[in-house]
């Protein structure tokens, strides 16, 4: 339920709720939430690369691969870790390359290694065991930075409110967490506890993901996207909305041109961009996050969003909402 914002010159920007000091800056009264500030509460000389929100924190990377974070996990049991409202250092053995925040864990890929922390109650950490995940005197280790012991060299890393995904340079995808809805793509038990490989989007040669809460989106080398998981909201584009029946296989989302750039996904909510400059969103419309011009409960095939400049940078989705990154329009020809 918060934003953060990057600047072209390593500055760090954030907005939405601060219950937890996720917003790295004092808010006194609640209108001091309400706009995008600078934040106060981070190291002196600190220049950001990356930032990512997780439900109620928020991590950062610096320009010399350092990795931050601040504000509060949570698990099952109730506040798992208080970080605080400044900064913490999270100790690598090497430089981060790019970082990447579930619900209340934390993804880091570290050369072609991705490393977890944080809460492991439903196996999103994928290096700990279901029995030792849920003792508290587990805790420690969990909070520990450790890599996934595959020899799979990956290249990017993704998390969902409680999953992770990492895509090799060879194009495999492996993966971890809750599979109720097979938001993981994989028949068989509700939690994959420790890093698997997964047949069905390894097929695909995808070169981006992106999971929501219950459901995935992946974009093929081809430009085709794919959608598999929960479909109760119509998240996966596939004209149906079926709180009964998800997904285990990846399903084409049609509809769409074969030039798509990102996409994204929101808790029940997919999108995606062109390089015309052209979006789309489907899924869950209840907060009118889908921007598509009227209110809607839901859309369950992609519809073209509204209101939108070009050309489109990135989307990047939270809880209840969707923030579109646009630059600045090309100047008119004299000629």
């Amino acid at each position: 339920m918060h934003s953060a914002f990057l600047t072209s010159e390593g500055g760090l920007l954030t907005c939405g709720l601060n219950d937890e000091g996720e917003l790295l800056r004092p808010t006194a009264q609640e209108e001091d939430c309400l706009g995008a500030a600078s934040t106060s509460l981070i190291p002196a000389g600190l220049v950001v690369a990356e930032v990512s929100c997780g439900g109620s924190f928020t991590a950062v990377r610096d320009t010399l691969g350092r990795v931050f974070w601040a504000g509060q996990l949570r698990d099952s049991g109730g506040v798992f870790h208080d970080i605080g409202p400044r900064l913490v250092e999270v100790p690598l053995w090497a430089p981060a390359t790019k970082i990447s925040a579930g619900g209340d864990h934390l993804a880091v890929l570290v050369g072609h290694k991705i490393a977890t922390c944080g809460a492991a109650s439903h196996g999103q950490l994928g290096r700990m065991r279901a029995r030792q995940a849920n003792k508290r005197t587990s805790k420690k280790a969990s909070l520990i930075l450790s890599p996934w012991t595959t020899a799979a060299k990956f290249t990017d890393v993704c998390c969902g409110e409680c999953n992770t995904l990492g895509l090799t340079a060879a194009g495999d995808v492996w993966g971890c967490g809750a599979n109720h809805q097979y938001q993981l793509a994989l028949e068989g038990p509700g939690i994959i506890w420790t890093h698997t490989r997964i047949p069905a989007l390894s097929r695909l040669q995808l070169v981006q993901v992106a999971m929501g809460e219950m459901h995935g989106v992946g974009l093929s080398s081809s430009g085709a996207v794919f959608c598999w998981g929960d479909r109760c909201d119509g998240q996966l584009g596939d004209g149906t909305i079926d709180q009964q029946e998800p997904s285990v296989t990846p399903l084409v989302v049609q509809g769409l041109p074969n030039n798509i750039r990102q996409v994204a996904a929101g808790p029940r909510q997919s999108y995606c961009w062109t390089s015309q400059g052209h979006a789309y969103a489907w899924g869950s419309g209840g907060s009118d996050q889908l921007c598509v011009g009227v209110q809607v409960y839901a859309k369950e095939s992609p519809f073209p969003m509204v209101g939108l400049r070009a050309p489109i940078l990135k989307i990047a989705v939270g809880a209840q909402h969707a923030i579109v990154l646009v630059g600045v329009p090309p100047a008119p020809s004299s000629t």
